[in-house]
């Protein structure tokens, strides 16, 4: 066995899986994007409503529809219906089936699936009387999970720029970032930047 397979890069399907798909970082890239903070923080918003969405292997078609229909960034609208990952997806259906359970009324039976021997007619029709509370429930989720993004989306929209805005600012008065010769852990100060 390698060093890095043990170590869980790239030679390991796990660990090099999850090393490429760094949610921060793809998250504060398109909170860096240049375009309005309303298209931004909306395209977020939009494409967590569309992850939560039952109509896996369209999420991406859904959402460059939506950011085409609504003009939001498209970027941002891809990386919101991007944002479950795959391990996610059963534990958020299952969230989303028990909030449709609540809000449309219990099953009489619950749902026990033997796929050995089953027919497709079969497995259609135990499975039929759960995508009603499934679409529901991922309606409220979705909505839910999107207005708490658009928030947060446009509030750190905002502050990054202000952050920008007030280098930007602090540069053409003179004012320079200390170097890292200046700072030195023994004097137990950060330096001013961070």
């Amino acid at each position: 066995m390698s060093e890095r397979t043990r170590r869980g890069g790239e030679g390991s399907s796990a660990g090099g899986w999850l090393r490429r798909w760094d949610v921060r970082a793809k998250l504060r890239e398109v909170l860096h994007l240049g375009d309005e903070p309303w298209k931004i923080a909306g395209g977020l918003g939009a494409g967590v409503f569309i992850a939560f969405t039952p109509y896996y292997g369209v999420h991406t078609l859904m959402a460059l529809a939506a950011a085409f229909l609504f003009r939001l960034n498209m970027a941002a609208t891809v990386a919101g219906a991007w944002l479950l990952i795959p391990p996610l997806i059963p534990l958020a259906m299952a969230f989303c089936l028990r909030v449709g359970w609540i809000v449309v009324g219990r099953p009489e039976t619950p749902v026990t699936l033997k796929l050995t021997g089953a027919s497709a007619g079969a497995l259609w029709a135990k499975l039929a009387p759960h995508l009603w509370p499934l679409v529901v429930g991922s309606t409220v989720v979705g909505v839910v999970a999107a207005g708490l993004t658009y928030v947060a989306a446009y509030q750190a929209v905002l502050r990054i720029r202000a952050a920008r805005a007030a280098r930007a600012a602090a540069a053409q008065v003179g004012e320079t970032r200390p170097s890292d010769a200046e700072f030195h852990l023994d004097k137990g100060q950060p330096p001013k930047y961070l």
